[in-house]
C-alpha cells in the first residue's frame, strides 16, 4: 500500500517497485552558465555541457526550509523549493507531453569535485507546475567522505554505502557518487517538468558543511552524470 503524491491517492500492489516498474535515466545538461534555477536540463540522450559550480557557506546562508520547521509548536513550511533553488543547482526535464509515474527506488549517478576536503551533497527531485512552482518530492544525501559502496549489499538504484571507511578526497579532484534518493510515488502530470536540484546545504533539515568551498558538477561524456528513476507505464 503506497500513496501516489501528484494524483494523491492510495495505491496498492504485490510487490515494491510494483511490477512493470523500469529504469529511466536522465542525463544532467548545462552550458556552464553558472548557478541559478532552471540553469541545466535532464535528458534522455546522453550528458552535454561544461561542468556548472556553486559557492557553500559553512553558516547556511542562503537555504530556507525545505520540507519542515524543525521544532515541534513551529508552523509548517511550504514545500516550494524556489528560494532554494536560487542557490543551488538545478537540471529540468522540457514540460512532459504525458503523465509520468515515477514509482520506487531513486538514484544519482553524480561526477563532482569540491574545493574542500570534505563537503554534503544533496539531491532533490522536484515536480515544476506549468505556474514554476517547485514542490519537493524526496532528498538523497551523502557526505563526501563516505562515498564508499558494499557492493554486496547495493541492489538497482539501491547504493549502500557501509559509513565504516571513511577517506576524504583530494581538492578540486572528480569522484563518482552514486546517492540515493528516498524512495516515493509522485506522478507528474503533462505540463509538469521533472526536476534535479544540487545543493550542499538543506537548513534546517541538515546541518551546514564544516568546510567553505566551491563545488563542481560534471555532465559529459567522460562523467556522465544521472538521475535514475524508477518509471511505471
Amino acid at each position: 500500500q503506497y500513496y501516489s503524491l501528484g494524483e494523491n491517492r492510495w495505491k496498492f500492489a504485490d510487490s515494491w517497485p510494483p511490477a512493470g516498474a523500469s529504469e529511466m535515466d536522465l542525463f544532467l545538461a548545462s552550458e556552464g552558465a553558472g548557478a541559478a534555477v532552471g540553469q541545466g536540463s535532464l535528458r534522455s540522450d546522453g550528458p552535454m555541457g561544461n561542468p556548472d559550480a556553486y559557492v557553500v557557506h559553512p553558516n547556511g546562508q542562503g537555504e530556507t526550509a525545505g520540507k519542515w520547521g524543525n521544532v515541534a509548536a513551529g508552523p509548517f513550511q511550504k514545500t516550494d523549493q524556489r528560494a532554494d533553488e536560487a542557490h543551488a543547482l538545478s537540471y529540468s526535464t522540457s514540460p512532459l507531453g504525458a503523465p509520468v509515474d515515477v514509482t520506487g527506488p531513486i538514484a544519482l549517478t553524480l561526477y563532482a569535485a569540491t574545493s574542500a576536503i570534505d563537503t554534503d551533497w544533496i539531491a532533490k527531485l522536484a515536480d515544476v507546475s506549468p505556474d514554476g512552482s517547485s514542490r519537493l518530492v524526496a532528498t538523497g544525501y551523502l557526505r563526501a567522505s563516505h562515498r564508499a559502496l558494499d557492493g554486496t549489499r547495493s541492489e538497482p538504484l539501491r547504493p549502500w554505502h557501509s559509513h565504516v571507511a571513511t577517506a576524504t578526497g583530494v581538492p578540486n579532484e572528480v569522484y563518482r557518487y552514486e546517492i540515493e534518493i528516498w524512495p516515493t510515488s509522485n506522478v507528474f502530470a503533462a505540463g509538469h517538468r521533472i526536476r534535479l536540484d544540487v545543493t550542499s546545504m538543506d537548513l534546517p533539515n541538515h546541518e551546514p558543511p564544516v568546510f567553505p568551498a566551491i563545488n563542481t558538477v560534471m555532465h559529459d561524456l567522460e562523467y556522465p552524470s544521472v538521475l535514475r528513476l524508477s518509471v511505471l507505464p
